[in-house]
């Protein structure tokens, strides 16, 4: 999952009532975030999956420093710390497919057979589509690889979770990662349609919907989130399994 949608918004056009929707929809993304991260941490969620909740924090605190130091700052030391912030997001999304991936590993049991390759098979065949993506979408709309792989991750991730988990919360935290890639990818497509046709307009209606996407995903993790159970509850349905 690339940066949440929102914060591209602070960089769009200039006329009032596009700004107005954007500074709207940009704010409604923080305090959604906020909101979310005060349910992981009321529903035992945080302590089960610390790097989801870590990219969670993660977000509005980006989102707020980098509206709060635009045109504060030299222009060439604020595209560094973006660029630094950005790393910083990739590295947190990787080490949430990880968790994802750890945790799907534990409550599926020993992985045998075929099924040993898929914590290999996931990265690379993300790896191959966001290659190929990225080529076929060069300059004709902002394509970035790393952003790319991190979609079809996450997308595979989500059908690895279908098939392993035991529980929910780690197929409803990678179906709303899943969701917003194929969101990016849909609106890529359309960028890129939009471009060819020589559609202004279109193309940047194509650019709202990840913006709303990504609201819409973090509404659902609000209500289909479930509270974790203490350890203790944990181990005693682990062993009754």
């Amino acid at each position: 999952m690339q940066t949440p949608a929102h914060l591209f918004l602070i960089r769009t056009s200039p006329y009032r009532a596009q700004l107005a929707l954007n500074r709207a929809i940009w704010a409604m993304g923080i305090a959604l975030e906020c909101i979310l991260v005060f349910t992981l941490f009321f529903r035992r969620i945080a302590r089960r999956f610390p790097f989801f909740t870590a990219l969670m924090v993660f977000y509005p605190l980006r989102a707020a420093w980098l509206s709060a130091a635009r045109g504060r700052m030299d222009g060439g030391l604020y595209d560094s710390i973006y660029n630094v912030l950005s790393f910083m997001e990739f590295l947190l999304q990787v080490f949430l497919a990880v968790e994802i991936g750890h945790r799907l590993i534990r409550e599926g049991g020993a992985w045998t057979g075929w099924r040993r390759l898929v914590p290999v098979s996931i990265p690379v065949a993300a790896g191959g589509l966001a290659w190929i993506v990225a080529g076929a979408v060069a300059g004709k709309a902002p394509a970035d690889r790393v952003e790319i792989f991190i979609w079809f991750l996450m997308i595979g991730l989500f059908a690895a979770a279908v098939k392993s988990s035991r529980t929910p919360n780690p197929i409803r935290i990678a179906g709303g990662f899943a969701a917003f890639s194929l969101l990016q990818l849909a609106a890529l497509a359309g960028r890129v349609h939009a471009y060819l046709g020589r559609d202004a307009g279109q193309y940047l209606a194509w650019s709202y919907v990840p913006a709303i996407g990504y609201l819409a995903v973090v509404v659902f993790w609000l209500i289909a989130l479930r509270r974790e159970p203490s350890p203790m509850a944990a181990e005693k349905n682990a062993a009754a399994q």
